[in-house]
């Protein structure tokens, strides 16, 4: 079917491996091919995000190979996209093809709105063998894979912070305990810089960028796959509420700014650019950010570090962080239902 095969080669030009080596037949004559895409990729930062470079270049290179078929691509701001996708899923009025996250898949697919990709990566196994062991794990249900990502996943959780501001306040090295964390926290907002810049409004930067990583400290993978398969654990276990606790304690020891609940992500660095603020904390994703944007005086002085040792936390040793498959392209189920 026409759509199906033109979605399986945006699919496969997400990945570099599949840049070549693949040519669409000809559009049916008489009948125009138009395709709906839908991504957080803002071609305005192809000079400062590699991704977004990478997705630009691939989607030149598409859109050149089939001058018959008409593109629509439309931006969402990251945190507008997650709204809006689900409302449309709701409506069902996904675009034909849409980036979506991991933790949406078994929703996606119990509704019907996602078509299975199983078949086409069976048909081209040095497509689906390219792929990293365990990267496209949560856009799987039942064995059929629903979406195959550009983005091979990463941590969630990096703890970006500012040398001259630490030694300032007292400290040459970043603390290897969650108490001298707190101590340091205290010591630097004496010094009039904001310890920690957070911008929680769209709830998602706690959850991901520190309880992620806080809680698998404090309950353990065990507990957290198990939270996952939805088997036994659940989010009233004393372990995890130890792992909310964490926050609460950085919170009460002033780490944050007041403001934390108004700022977006991005706005969370800024100042952290200006050398106003100690620390952010985020994803690996924010690092060209921090290259392209912080004044040439704090990216000399940054560095960059995970969450110190917690007390209580299930084994010593348990120093994981948050980890993310990233985002993946899915396509719309409706289609399969599109005439050839």
């Amino acid at each position: 079917m026409k759509k199906i095969f033109l979605i399986f080669m945006i699919c496969a030009l997400t990945m570099p491996l599949m840049a070549n080596g693949q040519k669409d037949e000809e559009t049916a004559a008489g009948e125009p091919v138009t395709l709906t895409v839908m991504t957080t990729y803002n071609k305005a930062n192809i000079e400062t995000d590699a991704r977004v470079e990478a997705w630009f270049g691939m989607v030149d290179s598409i859109t050149q190979a089939h001058p018959d078929v008409t593109f629509e691509f439309e931006y969402i701001p990251h945190d507008a996209y997650q709204d809006k996708i689900q409302i449309l899923a709701a409506a069902n009025e996904l675009p034909d093809l849409f980036e979506m996250k991991g933790s949406w898949t078994k929703n996606f697919v119990s509704n019907g709105r996602l078509l299975s990709l199983s078949d086409m990566m069976k048909a081209d196994t040095a497509w689906s063998g390219s792929f990293k062991k365990g990267v496209l794990n949560n856009f799987t249900v039942d064995g059929n894979i629903y979406a195959v990502g550009p983005e091979g996943g990463g941590t969630t959780h990096v703890i970006f912070y500012n040398t001259e501001i630490l030694a300032k306040a007292g400290f040459n090295e970043f603390p290897r305990t969650f108490e001298g964390l707190k101590k340091m926290v205290g010591d630097i907002k004496a010094q009039g810089f904001i310890p920690i810049s957070l911008g929680d409004k769209s709830s998602w930067v706690a959850e991901s960028c520190y309880l992620s990583t806080i809680g698998n400290r404090m309950t353990g993978t065990d507990w957290t796959s198990s939270i996952t398969d939805r088997t036994r654990a659940s989010f009233n276990d004393p372990e995890f509420i130890k792992a909310l606790n964490v926050l609460v304690e950085l919170a009460e020891a002033g780490a944050f700014n007041e403001d934390l609940n108004s700022l977006e992500y991005k706005e969370q660095r800024t100042s952290y650019y200006n050398g106003k603020a100690a620390m952010f904390v985020e994803g690996g994703w924010a690092v060209n950010a921090v290259n392209e944007n912080a004044l040439p005086e704090v990216l000399a002085a940054t560095k960059i570090i995970d969450f110190p040792k917690v007390e209580g936390q299930m084994g010593p040793d348990n120093l994981n962080t948050g980890g993310t498959s990233g985002w993946a392209i899915g396509a719309n189920s409706s289609v399969a239902n599109q005439p050839e």
